[in-house]
């Protein structure tokens, strides 16, 4: 038996042929591509020639640099199957290229020939991945053994790819699973097989398929010998030939399959090529189809009711026995009989109107009058459905008619009217007295979150009711009127939410028994908005603007209504001015004015906002302003549509009289800082609660290529950079909101100390907000040099402080054991030189460190400190006097330093019986002694760092003296007492009240 070739056959021969591709074939006979990467291109050349005329197969394409075979590799110019590259190269050497080519490139063959051969080199090339690596030699031999490895590597990467592709191939099979291949060498007998044909034969592994009867014992039988036919006629002709065969597997049972058989010509011999598939599960739903045809047909030809089928056209195609016995006609006649033949012209449209539904599941039911071969009308009643094919595309209308008798035709009247009361929008019931459910539509349980009818059957009304009195005040009025109409209620649904229904009922009676029927409506959202336009006419009422509601009718504006307010205000009443015009209201000038707004609201179909200035002497009487005095309006309104033509106009109006003073006195206010920036010779800014800049001036603006006119109406984010915007944003904030702050922001090279402040009313309400910036470039840039300074003396205090200062504690140690066994008197000369170096170095660091300036400050009682530094000094026998309870702000530490080294300076020099006095001055405090005092000579060096005129003195104290007072903004002098002691004057320092 012939069959037709599967869909998938030929796509299966292309994957036969690639298997045994794969399996057989192809030869080393291809030419092979070789990209040469050496900068010596004579090498290069050289190396070409050899390789070439070794293997004719061998096509070598040089480049002198690895860039350069990176670039044709990109442009596709050359594409090798092995690259033999140099190593020693100028730019990339040969490690980087294959470090590279591996990125793109992972099995192409690399080879390393390279002159420079070391085991690291080799190692690392190994680890990058090359291929092979080749050192380079004198003789020409060489060229013969890198050819012979470029070709073996050639070779192993084709073997690796042809292996992939079998795998590749026996993974379709796999996947396939239903579809085989074979190929038989038809020569020597010998037959391979894919996975999918031992699959399909029941055969594990290709042991018990080995050639031409092997595949033919599983056939059937019967169909053995047409196989061998057909395998013959296709090897004789030379043409593929098909066949549909049973198969019986070794594994048992039997299949039905297609075979495709392709004679194939190489050039060992003459080979068959077959691709198997099995369509066993398609025969047999084939037959499940027949079957099933002949019960339908069956069932169809035993019911009494007609059965047809119509194309889209409206053309029977298909009926059952009935329809002939009913209409008369031979099913000659009724095959491709008219719609309109068997049916009243009238139905045609309702029957083929199905074709058309979008809802596939639809049933169309239609009373029509069949035409019967002898003239008659017959009615009955058809149901109809549309009739799709396997892609979903509609092919015609399937029916089914049933006669409809009297009997038949009251039961459809009934279903109509029961289908009318099921469709219509509100829920429809009958309840008995005591409130159970008799009948009712599917509008009802959706109204009452009803999940079935049946819930709602079983439920009694008065569950519903939020107050159960409402029912029994509802039933006493029914009684009493027989019937209600759109009776408001607040219910509970059976989910539990709260609704608003109406209902209409009737009293009826029935078989002797009382019943309610009744409509539902739901009624909550016309709730929600009747109680939304009460809540909107209270706020209309009580709004604190003036609110009005004008009418539109023929370019004619009309006043419908105004607020209390409004009322309030003006002094105008709905009653006085309800239907009149503005012009009927205030004139024909101002009147005009109005109406012109009004017209243009209309035209633009938009809101408008507007500003008036009105004298109060034309404002009407009662309005709570002098004559002569100017009052400001606020005025806006909006156009309301109704079916698409403006009916209201909607406004609202309010006084901003004070308001518009403020931005007057505001005015004012900006001119007068207008007037100061101008001459300002930093830049000074104002700017509004928006950031916007209100003004701007200055000299510095020119220095940042800025000007005034790039400010007004810009922010700071529009002028600045985005760093510097966010820092000037976050001032000018700080500002509004009423504090004041300084910073320091860097601009286009240049520095500035800007402090931002709020800009108040005469009520004190902040209105504007005000930044100033000063040029601080050069002050910046002699911080900078003094902290630099600072840091150097910081680093020379720590080297002092441990490189000096270590080796002295050691020297010190070192000595002090020495004493203890010889008691020498030039050890305690070297004693105390340390012990002087030490002091020394205290001095040195108390210079380094100090600040020279004071940042923080305390209250400090002179009398206290002085006593308690005295305390700090080693003072001998030596006296203090202290008669000054004077209080100054000051660094307590930095006082204590200049104290402690005065009074230690007059014991050094004074000796141990010296008499020191502090004594309160005008503006500050002496202290003086009662030693030689101070050549006069010296009184200008005495302040000097390294002065003393003390054998063991470091020269430092009294310059630390003067460091500390020069810090705190004081002023020191020297001078000698007049007793003969010497006296210390510290000047300018203010006093704090005790």
């Amino acid at each position: 038996m012939i069959g037709s070739l599967p869909n998938d056959a030929a796509t299966h021969f292309q994957g036969i042929r690639l298997y045994y591709m794969s399996k057989h074939g192809p030869c080393m006979s291809a030419n092979i591509t070789v990209l040469h990467v050496d900068d010596e291109p004579g090498l290069a050349d050289l190396t070409a020639t050899y390789l070439e005329r070794h293997d004719d197969r061998l096509r070598v394409e040089p480049v002198t640099s690895g860039e350069d075979a990176l670039a044709s590799l990109k442009a596709g110019d050359c594409q090798p199957q092995c690259i033999v590259s140099d190593y020693d190269m100028p730019g990339m050497d040969g490690l980087e290229l294959l470090e590279t080519v591996r990125q793109e490139f992972p099995d192409l063959p690399f080879v390393l020939f390279t002159g420079r051969g070391s085991e690291e080199v080799a190692s690392e090339a190994i680890s990058v991945g090359v291929s092979d690596y080749f050192e380079k030699e004198s003789g020409t031999e060489q060229y013969e053994l890198l050819a012979t490895r470029i070709t073996n590597l050639v070779a192993t990467r084709r073997a690796k790819k042809r292996a992939d592709r079998q795998e590749n191939l026996m993974r379709q099979s796999e996947i396939l699973s239903s579809t085989g291949g074979w190929e038989l060498d038809t020569e020597t007998d010998t037959l391979y097989t894919t996975t999918g044909t031992q699959k399909l034969c029941g055969v594990a592994g290709s042991s018990r398929l080995h050639g031409r009867r092997d595949l033919i014992r599983y056939i059937h039988p019967d169909d053995r010998l047409d196989v061998r036919v057909t395998m013959a006629k296709a090897e004789r002709r030379g043409t593929q030939m098909q066949g549909e065969w049973r198969l019986r597997p070794a594994n048992g049972g039997e299949r039905q399959i297609q075979m495709t058989i392709e004679p194939v010509a190489d050039g060992d011999g003459s080979t068959l090529r077959g691709a198997i598939h099995d369509v066993t599960e398609l025969r047999q739903r084939e037959q499940q189809l027949q079957d099933e045809r002949a019960v339908t047909e069956n069932v169809l030809n035993t019911i009494d009711d007609i059965f047809y089928l119509l194309d889209a056209e409206g053309k029977v195609q298909r009926w059952n026995r009935a329809l002939p016995r009913v209409t008369g006609y031979s099913d000659d006649t009724l095959a491709g009989m008219d719609v309109d033949e068997l049916f009243s012209a009238a139905n045609r449209e309702h029957i083929l109107q199905t074709v058309s539904d979008t809802d596939s599941n639809r049933r169309r039911v239609i009373t029509a009058d069949i035409k019967t071969q002898a003239g008659e009308h017959l009615s009955y009643e058809l149901t109809n459905s549309r009739l799709t094919d396997s892609s979903g595309d509609v092919v015609g209308v399937v029916g089914i008619g049933r006669e409809l008798t009297d009997e038949r035709q009251q039961e459809r009247i009934i279903s109509q009217y029961e289908q009318i009361i099921e469709n219509l929008p509100v829920g429809v019931f009958r309840t008995t007295i005591d409130g159970k459910i008799q009948h009712h539509n599917t509008k009802l349980a959706s109204i009452y979150d009803a999940e079935s009818r049946g819930q709602m059957t079983q439920l009694n009304v008065s569950r519903i009711y939020e107050n159960t009195t409402d029912r029994t005040q509802l039933l006493a009025k029914l009684r009493s009127e027989g019937s209600l109409e759109d009776e408001r209620l607040h219910v509970e649904t059976l989910d539990g939410d709260s609704k608003w229904v109406e209902t209409s009922l009737t009293l009826v009676e029935a078989n002797g028994r009382e019943y309610i029927d009744g409509t539902v409506r739901n009624v909550t959202e016309q709730v929600k908005q009747e109680r939304a336009l009460m809540r909107a006419e209270t706020l209309f009422q009580h709004a604190q603007d003036m609110l009005f509601v004008i009418e539109c009718h023929e370019d004619t504006y009309r006043v419908q209504r105004v607020n209390d307010s409004f009322e309030t205000t003006t002094g105008l009443v709905n009653t006085r001015i309800s239907g009149k015009t503005p012009r009927d209201i205030f004139g024909d000038d101002r009147g005009s004015q109005i109406e012109a707004r009004y017209e243009q609201c209309v035209e633009q179909r938009a809101p408008l906002r507007y500003v008036e200035t009105i004298e109060a002497s034309k404002l009407p009487a009662d309005n709570g302003f002098e004559d002569d005095e100017q009052t400001h309006w606020e005025t806006q309104i909006a156009p309301v549509e109704i079916d698409g033509d403006v009916r209201y106009i909607v406004g609202a109006t309010r006084g901003i009289t004070q308001r518009e003073e403020r931005k007057q006195e505001l005015e004012r206010i900006t001119s007068e800082y207008t007037t100061l920036i101008e001459n300002f010779p930093g830049g000074v800014f104002l700017f509004d609660k928006q950031l916007q800049y209100v003004h701007a001036g200055g000299e510095e603006l020119s220095t940042v290529g800025l000007s005034a006119a790039e400010f007004k109406k810009s922010t700071p984010y529009d002028v600045f950079p985005s760093d510097v915007a966010e820092t000037v944003a976050s001032a000018y904030r700080t500002a509004l909101d009423g504090e004041t702050t300084t910073y320091e922001e860097q601009l286009k090279g240049e520095w500035y100390r800007v402090t931002a402040a709020p800009v108040r009313d005469e009520t004190g309400e902040v209105i504007l907000g005000m930044a100033v910036a000063q040029n601080i470039t050069g002050e910046k840039r002699r911080r900078d040099e003094i902290q630099q300074e600072n840091e150097r003396l910081e680093e020379f205090a720590r080297v002092v402080s441990h490189d000096l200062r270590n080796p002295l504690t050691v020297a010190k140690g070192y000595i002090e054991l020495v004493q203890q066994e010889n008691d020498s008197a030039h050890l305690e000369k070297a004693t105390d030189a340390i012990a002087r170096s030490q002091a020394l170095i205290d001095d040195l660091l108390t210079l380094a460190r100090n600040e020279h300036s004071i940042t923080e400050t305390e209250v400090v009682a002179l009398s206290e400190i002085t006593h308690q530094c005295w305390k700090n000094v080693e003072t001998h026998s030596a006296t203090l006097h202290c008669d000054v309870e004077r209080v100054i702000e000051a660094d307590r530490g930095r006082l204590k330093q200049l104290l402690e080294n005065v009074y230690r300076n007059a014991v050094e020099h004074g000796g141990e019986d010296v008499t020191v006095s502090v004594r309160g001055l005008e503006d500050g405090f002496s202290i003086t002694d009662t030693g030689p005092g101070i050549p006069e000579e010296d009184y200008q060096n005495i302040f000097e760092a390294g002065y003393s005129t003390a054998d063991d003195g470091t020269g430092f104290g009294l310059r630390i003296v003067k460091q500390v007072v020069e810090a705190h903004g004081w002023e020191i002098t020297a001078s000698n007492h007049s007793h003969g002691g010497a006296c210390f004057e510290i000047t300018g320092v203010e006093f704090e009240e005790s």
